[in-house]
């Protein structure tokens, strides 16, 4: 996989393409297929540059109910549902506190602010942005699992588009401090304001036979994690995962 093909571009003009009110599209597939998808981006997205680094270590911790409300909110496919975690950004030492919301209109809309760590507890202004923006107690929050990955962040060229491409997920119960590494799986994210079928990137993922599956990476490490955790409605999408994962 030959990323310095790929124009450059900064966190700073990255910042054109934001989309905190977005549409999310989502693909799992095996990193081997990564190298030919990439290939036919290169002339249409520029790369995140860091530091002289394209690929880019991230750190979560996210909290929830200690009956995994955010979880089962999601299986049970209610919308008008909230994630809650603190980020760390690694190349630039930056952190956040950030509140993800998928409305009723399937848009996906962030919050965050700026924090000095990742704590076990919420500090008084992540409190108040609970407070301000979501019906959720915070006193009722807990840490429930850390995550971290790779990641790829592309733009397309006037800056309507962005993708994110997730790899060596690793997951950590926050509460058993259980880990589970997953190697043979990709994530790719395209946001958009709104969903374009015809954008380079989904035409390249479709004629490649990568079609969307929506699995969030919340669920799956709490999946991986804790076994006895009632999945059903994830049961079709984990046996594409492990057709995924044999991919050779």
């Amino acid at each position: 996989m030959n990323l310095a093909q790929f124009q450059p571009i900064s966190l700073e003009a990255l910042g054109q393409v934001k989309l905190m009110n977005r549409q999310d599209t989502k693909f799992l597939l095996h990193p081997n297929q990564l190298t030919s998808i990439l290939d036919v981006l290169v002339d249409h997205y520029f790369i995140l540059e860091i530091k002289g680094n394209r690929t880019h270590h991230y750190h979560s911790l996210y909290f929830d109910h200690p009956t995994l409300k955010a979880y089962y909110f999601h299986h049970n496919g209610k919308l008008n549902r909230y994630k809650v975690r603190y980020r760390r950004y690694t190349d630039t030492s930056l952190h956040f506190f950030e509140v993800k919301f998928k409305n009723n209109k399937k848009r996906t809309i962030k919050k965050r602010i700026r924090t000095d760590d990742i704590p076990d507890t919420l500090g008084t202004e992540e409190v108040e942005l609970l407070q301000r923006i979501s019906p959720l107690n915070p006193k009722k929050l807990q840490p429930s699992i850390y995550i971290d990955f790779e990641r790829i962040t592309l733009a397309n060229k006037d800056f309507s588009e962005r993708i994110t491409i997730d790899t060596q997920l690793f997951f950590k119960s926050a509460t058993s401090g259980k880990e589970h590494k997953n190697e043979d799986l990709c994530i790719i994210e395209v946001k958009q304001s709104k969903v374009h079928r015809n954008s380079m990137i989904m035409k390249t993922l479709h004629e490649h036979k990568v079609y969307p599956l929506r699995l969030s990476k919340y669920c799956l490490g709490l999946i991986s994690l804790k076994q006895q955790l009632k999945h059903n409605a994830f049961k079709e999408k984990l046996r594409a995962l492990t057709k995924i994962s044999s991919h050779v």
